[in-house]
């Protein structure tokens, strides 16, 4: 397996907003399940521990192969 992903910075961009929203949203209804602030406590950091194993596996597992042109100007 090549070890290198090239990614485009703009979809870069798109996966980390996408998914900061999902972390986000899943967060937020973790204190409308409960008010054991111990158990949101746990939940949350499990939810953050997955959330960038899910952003690994979209970019290496789901073979998503893009460039990163970090001259390009925005």
């Amino acid at each position: 397996m090549d070890s290198k992903i090239n990614l485009d910075l703009n979809l870069y961009k798109i996966i980390l907003d996408n998914e900061a929203k999902k972390l986000t949203g899943k967060t937020m209804k973790r204190f409308e399940l409960s008010k054991d602030l111990d158990a949101i406590k746990k939940e949350i950091k499990e939810l953050q521990y997955e959330a960038f194993r899910d952003i690994y596996d979209s970019l290496v597992n789901g073979k998503v192969l893009f460039q990163i042109d970090s001259t390009k100007k925005e």
